[in-house]
């Protein structure tokens, strides 16, 4: 093994941590600094590349696994790269699709010719795309690391950013009367979908889940043997809006509840209460507060309405996701 060998194998363990941190950077909250650190690892990991063939051929040592694996450790860094940035949003798919498929099919075509006892080397222009891969990594790298990657995604789809996070409140933050029993469900795991008919004073097309991200606000309001309101809301959940839609029939409904805390009676009069039968339906993600913020009863979270504007988060809030990936899957399965 010669140096320049050396400094090959190191890029592919440096891919790897890489890997490690941009798979970091897709879910919040992320500290500034990883995205920075992810950027810097490119950078340091691309300069190996310039660095194993500068040294290779002034010391004429190059070797058959310098020019075999020298490419392939350039095709797995810039890879997994393209892979950070669709994940933030920055490329887009077909993009980073067609730069895999080339990879590939480069790579069977150097595979067929190593089994024929050819190594082929790589080509001047094959390295021309090469830097300039690279370099259209370190610009997305760079712009990640500069605009954090929640707010990215939010900025170019056009959403919301969520309330709680400290890059940024959206404009107004939402929140959402919940039984108690429902969000303790949901706190645990034990729901990932939310149901709801349309208020007294709402038309139908109005009183769906058109909010993508919200705080639940647990009451007893609703729920049997529950007289007095509590002296507060204790808020411990956000949740994010996944699909939303409407349920014109019942049996779905039907097969959906035991996957819910709520009360079957009680769903089924809410479903038949309009001429129009229906319930809008949120498949949604659950993020568990830390602390918990507590909004004290004012008149403008009172009364029956079902959405709230509420004021701005406080500052320590922190927010963890809620595990219930095989529910989610399952109660995604069940939805027409």
């Amino acid at each position: 093994m010669t140096l320049p060998d050396w400094l090959t194998i190191s890029r592919v363990i440096a891919t790897f941590v890489l890997l490690i941190l941009l798979q970091a950077c897709a879910h919040p909250p992320v500290p500034l600094w990883t995205a920075w650190l992810a950027l810097a690892l490119f950078v340091a990991a691309a300069l190996t590349d310039w660095l194993d063939g500068h040294l290779a051929r002034k010391w004429k040592i190059e070797s058959d696994f310098g020019r075999l694996f020298d490419p392939l450790a350039d095709k797995l860094l810039v890879t997994i790269a393209f892979i950070g940035l669709l994940g933030a949003g920055l490329l887009p798919v077909w993009f980073v699709s067609l730069v895999v498929a080339r990879e590939f099919l480069i790579t069977g075509i150097r595979l067929v010719a190593g089994q024929k006892g050819v190594v082929l080397a790589a080509e001047k222009i094959g390295k021309h795309k090469t830097v300039t891969q690279m370099v259209t990594a370190i610009l997305g790298l760079l712009l990640m690391a500069i605009e954090p990657p929640l707010r990215l995604r939010h900025l170019l789809s056009g959403q919301e950013l969520p309330a709680s996070h400290p890059q940024g409140p959206p404009l107004m933050i939402h929140g959402f009367k919940e039984l108690s029993s429902v969000c303790a469900a949901v706190a645990e795991g034990r729901q990932t979908i939310l149901f709801r008919k349309a208020g007294l004073r709402e038309s139908t097309a109005d009183s769906g889940f058109h909010t993508k991200s919200f705080y639940l606000l647990p009451t007893r309001y609703h729920e049997k043997g529950s007289k007095h309101p509590a002296s507060d809301f204790p808020v411990s959940l956000r949740v994010e809006v996944i699909r939303a839609g409407d349920l014109l029939d019942w049996p779905p409904i039907a097969k959906l509840l035991p996957l819910t805390a709520y009360d079957p009676a009680t769903i089924r009069e809410h479903f038949e209460s309009r001429d129009q039968k229906l319930l809008h339906f949120a498949l949604i993600r659950a993020f568990s507060l830390a602390p918990v913020w507590r909004l004290p009863h004012s008149p403008s979270l009172s009364g029956c309405r079902s959405w709230f504007e509420l004021p701005t988060p406080p500052p320590e809030l922190q927010e963890s996701p809620v595990s219930s990936s095989d529910l989610f899957l399952k109660t995604a399965g069940l939805l027409p």
